[in-house]
C-alpha cells in the first residue's frame, strides 16, 4: 500500500508537468505551495546524514555573510558616489 505522502508527491508532479504544458492552470498557486512543501521532505535527508546538513549549513552562511557585504558594498559606494557627483551642500550634508 502507497503512503499518502506519495499519492501527493505524484499528483504535485502531475499537476506540474500539466502546468508547464498547458500554462494556464487554474487555481496553480496551491500546487505550487505544496511542491514548495516537498522540499521539506528533502530536508529530512539532512537528519540523516550530518555530512549533508553541515554543506547545508555551511552554504547558507556563506549566502548570509555575501548579503552582507554587497549590502554594506552598495551602501559605500552609493554614499561616495553622492559626495562625488556633487550633489551635497558644501555642510557635508549628503540628499
Amino acid at each position: 500500500m502507497s503512503k499518502p505522502s506519495n499519492i501527493l508527491d505524484a499528483g504535485v508532479v502531475i499537476s506540474a508537468v500539466l502546468d508547464l504544458i498547458l500554462y494556464d492552470l487554474p487555481n496553480t498557486q496551491m500546487l505550487r505551495l505544496l511542491r514548495l512543501m516537498r522540499l521539506l521532505r528533502a530536508a529530512k535527508l539532512m537528519d540523516m546524514f550530518p555530512q549533508l546538513y553541515a554543506l547545508v549549513h555551511g552554504m547558507w552562511s556563506t549566502i548570509v555573510a555575501m548579503s552582507w557585504g554587497v549590502f554594506f558594498c552598495v551602501r559605500h559606494f552609493g554614499d561616495v558616489l553622492h559626495r562625488c557627483c556633487g550633489i551635497c551642500d558644501p555642510g557635508g550634508y549628503c540628499i
